[in-house]
């Protein structure tokens, strides 16, 4: 009876002993460790890889800048306007009759106080001299303040009609004669020119033009209004604005 006792006490240690051999992992490597022995994660030979950067993280192109177009406010331009066409003018003065052939400079300050309306001014300056008989040298100078308004055809290009008026002195001298004297006009002024930017701040162009005394002067005494009608060219540029 102890014998069979025994025998049943052994077998049931050995089936133990063998289910936990067998719940113990097989040919498991240790894990890496750093010289303190806490683990090494990742394994000095490991490749290094970086993060792959997020939305935020990518830098985004800065924003063109706008370009700001022609009669925008606060803009200041600034011009030269010249007669293209041959210009015959014709005036009795004293009994002579003078004909004249005239390029004209005119420099010219604009203001945008509002989108596309424009307050400035024209400075006049001319000189020419003739030959009827008599050598005459012409002087005049004059000063138009104007108003204009700016119309939008496309991005590039207007109309800009400008209206003036304006006060102009002339001094006549006759040379030899001795026959000096002056004059002075009040004058209205249309010009009507199509305007066309071909680079930012940089605009050119021309069209019709009108003007008119309302006031003529000589020595103090009224004389013969004169009317101009011609073509007239503009170069100028602009800067400021918003």
């Amino acid at each position: 009876m102890k014998a069979r006792t025994l025998s049943f006490v052994m077998l049931t240690a050995t089936v133990s002993f063998a289910g936990v051999a067998g719940a113990q992992p097989r040919d498991e490597e240790p894990a890496a460790t750093d010289e303190s022995g806490r683990p090494d994660y990742p394994p000095p030979d490991a490749p290094q890889t970086e993060a792959a950067p997020g939305p935020s993280q990518v830098p985004l192109p800065a924003p063109a800048a706008a370009d700001i177009g022609f009669g925008a406010p606060g803009q200041i331009a600034v011009s030269d306007d010249m007669q293209m066409a041959l210009l015959r003018r014709s005036q009795s003065l004293m009994g002579m009759t003078i004909d004249a052939t005239l390029v004209q400079l005119r420099p010219g300050f604009d203001y945008f106080v509002a989108p596309n309306i424009s307050v400035g001014g024209q400075l006049r300056i001319e000189y020419s001299s003739g030959d009827n008989g008599i050598n005459t040298t012409i002087t005049t100078i004059g000063l138009v303040p104007r108003i204009g308004y700016d119309v939008a055809l496309s991005p590039t290009s207007s109309i800009w009609p400008h209206v003036g008026l304006g006060y102009i002195h002339t001094s006549f001298d006759n040379g030899s004669a001795g026959n000096n004297f002056s004059s002075y006009t009040v004058t209205l002024d249309v010009f009507v020119p199509l305007v066309f930017q071909p680079a930012p701040h940089f605009f050119l162009g021309g069209g019709p033009f009108v003007a008119t005394d309302l006031v003529s002067k000589l020595e103090g005494a009224d004389t013969t209004k004169t009317t101009e009608l011609g073509l007239m060219s503009t170069i100028g540029g602009y800067f400021g604005g918003p």
